[in-house]
């Protein structure tokens, strides 16, 4: 089986990573990131589709910095490889009331406070390697207006 191809966008605001919790199927009701397949039917370059999700789960510019990490886990015995950019936004999110129940920045701290079965897919290992890696005092990526 082909795998899919999906985006998806560690935005980030100086130590917070934003989640989303998801409204649709797959994984309801469970934190993500914000992304998704939809909008290789439009682009075929990564970076505008992952800024062409956020900005329909949230109606915000996504501001890609960066390439950050790819990812593959098979759910409902559909291979999927994810590749995760990182950036800031332009503005303040308006989710989609289709698609997104809520929206917060969470901390290392917040992170540690959850469990790995309050997230989709593979994000919570994702997370788990971003906040190792970044340094104690931030990252400069803030939320432009």
């Amino acid at each position: 089986m082909k795998p899919k191809l999906v985006t998806s966008a560690l935005i980030t605001h100086g130590c917070k990573v934003l989640l989303i919790k998801r409204k649709k199927a797959p994984e309801v009701n469970k934190w993500s990131f914000p992304g998704g397949v939809g909008s290789f039917e439009k682009f075929a370059d990564p970076k505008l589709a992952v800024q062409d999700e956020v900005k329909f789960d949230l109606g915000v510019d996504f501001n890609v910095d960066s390439f950050y990490t790819y990812s593959f886990f098979v759910n409902q015995n559909e291979p999927s490889i994810v590749l995760h950019y990182t950036g800031g936004i332009s503005g303040v999110p308006e989710p989609n009331p289709t698609e997104v129940i809520e929206w917060k920045f969470i901390s290392e701290e917040d992170l540690d406070e959850m469990s790995e079965e309050d997230f989709a897919f593979d994000h919570y290992e994702i997370l788990k390697k971003y906040f190792n890696g970044i340094p104690k005092m931030g990252v400069p990526y803030p939320i432009s207006s």
